[in-house]
Order: structure tokens, then C-alpha cells, then sequence
């Protein structure tokens, strides 16, 4: 008997809208809402399909929170204020050490940066970030590499790997740059650079 109630709910839907089923949130091939009848069903579900959110990786929520935690002073309220910076930075580096690999190039950016503007040198985050930006070397744009070796560069770290890889590909960007350049104003290379 409930079978024969929803084919005849059915019916009713299909009766009241002109022949047309109105379909359900299971249908989303059908159009719910009023649409005017010259404007094909398919066209107009297209068209008001809600945009896909983007949502912030942990890695790239992680970076964010070094960066916050850089950006505020350091609390001067005695022995205690200190030991809660020391741990808030503790579990900072921790966090960073097991989510390097899972970051995206402007996520070790952001979170390289964050330990050198904190004057954080602490070894341990600094090289699982290394190694992670020497294995993504490729995916690295000219900024974020440049912020990242800047960072290293100021808590003075020495990461020849780190140094060798994204220098050489700020070089191969500059490169494709410069090629980019000649190819769209008809210039003439100039020889070793191409």
C-alpha cells in the first residue's frame, strides 16, 4: 500500500506541473525550482549548481597557526608566560615535523617563515621541512621558494640540499621567464642564458 501512495504522489507532482516531474534531491538532473519554460531543465541545473567549497588542508591550517603564533609578542609575565610560549612553540615544531610532507609549497613557505620571524632555530621542524621542499622542488613557484630560502637565510641554517635545489629551480623559472619574454616580443637571446 505505500507503494501505491508515492506512485500516486507522483502523479499528482507530475500532474501539477504540466506533465513535467519535478523530481527529487535523488535527481538532481531535474530542476526544483521555478524555471521559465524556454529555458531548457539541463541548462538551468548548470547554471544554479551551488559552487564547490574549498577547504583549507591541515597542512595549510597548521602553517597559518605559526604564522599567528609568530605574529603575536611574546608574553613578559614571568616564568610562567614563558614555559606556556616555550610549549606553544614545542607543539608548533612537533606539528610541523609530522605534517611537512603533507604540505603544499606555500604551506613550508608560510611555516619557514613563521620560525625565522620568531627567531625559532630549532632544528628538527627545519630540516623535515627541508627535505620536504627538496622533494617538491617542481611544484615550488618563484615566491614561495625565495620566501623559504630567505627564511633560512635569516635564522642562518645551513641546508646545502635545501639551497642547491630551490636555487636551481629559481634558476630554471627565471629561464622560462627570460624564454617566455623572447618568444612574446620577437627579441634575440642572448647565448648561455636559453
Amino acid at each position: 500500500s505505500s507503494s501505491s501512495s508515492s506512485s500516486s504522489s507522483s502523479s499528482k507532482r507530475s500532474s501539477k506541473s504540466g506533465g513535467v516531474p519535478t523530481g527529487s534531491s535523488y535527481t538532481p538532473s531535474i530542476q526544483r525550482r521555478a524555471v521559465p519554460s524556454e529555458v531548457p531543465v539541463e541548462a538551468a541545473a548548470v547554471e544554479h549548481r551551488p559552487r564547490a567549497r574549498e577547504v583549507p588542508g591541515v597542512g595549510e591550517l597548521h602553517a597559518e597557526h605559526c604564522r599567528r603564533l609568530a605574529a603575536t609578542k611574546p608574553t613578559t609575565g614571568g616564568s610562567g608566560a614563558a614555559a606556556a610560549d616555550a610549549a606553544a612553540w614545542g607543539w608548533a615544531s612537533l606539528r610541523a615535523c609530522k605534517l611537512a610532507e603533507d604540505m603544499r609549497p606555500r604551506d613550508l613557505a608560510v611555516c619557514s617563515e613563521a620560525f625565522a620571524s620568531a627567531g625559532r632555530r630549532d632544528m628538527r621542524p627545519l630540516f623535515m621541512l627541508a627535505e620536504a621542499a627538496i622533494s617538491k622542488r617542481q611544484e615550488f613557484g618563484a615566491e614561495d621558494a625565495a620566501r623559504m630560502l630567505c627564511a633560512y637565510a635569516a635564522l642562518r641554517v645551513r641546508n646545502e640540499p635545501l639551497f642547491e635545489a630551490l636555487g636551481a629551480r629559481l634558476a630554471e623559472l627565471a629561464g622560462e621567464a627570460y624564454q617566455q619574454l623572447v618568444e612574446e616580443q620577437g627579441l634575440q637571446p642572448l647565448g648561455g642564458l636559453v
